[in-house]
């Protein structure tokens, strides 16, 4: 295991194994958005020479938020990944603050305007989150793979009239909304208007 980023506080880290061919980055307590971003920026630098396709990303004790919806890292951060490694396979470990958990549905839908191949799964814990990047593959059957496993199926819901933000909402084999203690942990809003307001984009 090699360390390739950690600051001052050793609030922000990361970390390579080469030998899972796994990229670890962990966020812990207050983070700033300087160090955030300069822990992705080591791992696009990394990949370079090695061009490994799977993140580990291990938000459960982030207490703050430095990119909210992940909209730095989905947009800029994603895209060059991407490109250096022609692939991408994400596992995130879950904050377990309420709050941080409401933006997953956003950083879903960012994820979506890019139009490239990645698997993107949230865990309760960094031991599951492991074991799928060690037991799973792309395949490059396309970028749905994100939204679904064991046959859960995935709904798309249009939120503005220019179709600029859809909210991916899941259900089970039977059609039922997937239960509250999913890891996806969508808000509840009263109505679309609701809705539409709480994942407007600034411009």
């Amino acid at each position: 295991m090699e360390s390739i980023y950690a600051d001052r506080t050793q609030s922000v880290l990361g970390l390579l194994d080469e030998d899972s061919e796994i990229f670890i980055v962990q966020l812990v307590g207050q983070v700033k958005r300087l160090q955030y971003r300069k822990v992705f920026e080591q791992i696009l630098a990394k990949s370079k020479k090695y061009p490994f396709q799977k993140i580990l990303l291990n938000y459960h004790d982030l207490e703050n938020n430095p990119d909210f919806g992940r909209r730095w890292f989905t947009t800029y951060f994603m895209r060059r990944f991407y490109k250096i490694t022609q692939g991408l396979q994400l596992a995130v470990v879950s904050p377990k603050n309420p709050l941080e958990r409401t933006s997953i549905a956003l950083f879903y839908s960012l994820i979506k305007t890019l139009g490239i191949q990645v698997k993107v799964r949230f865990f309760e814990n960094i031991a599951q989150a492991r074991q799928w990047l060690e037991d799973t593959k792309i395949d490059g059957r396309g970028e749905d793979d994100f939204d679904s496993e064991g046959g859960e199926r995935v709904r798309e819901v249009t939120l503005d009239k220019q179709k600029r933000l859809k909210l991916r909402v899941r259900f089970d084999p039977k059609g039922k909304l997937e239960k509250e203690e999913s890891s996806m942990s969508l808000p509840i809003f009263p109505s679309l208007k609701t809705a539409r307001d709480f994942f407007k984009f600034k411009k």
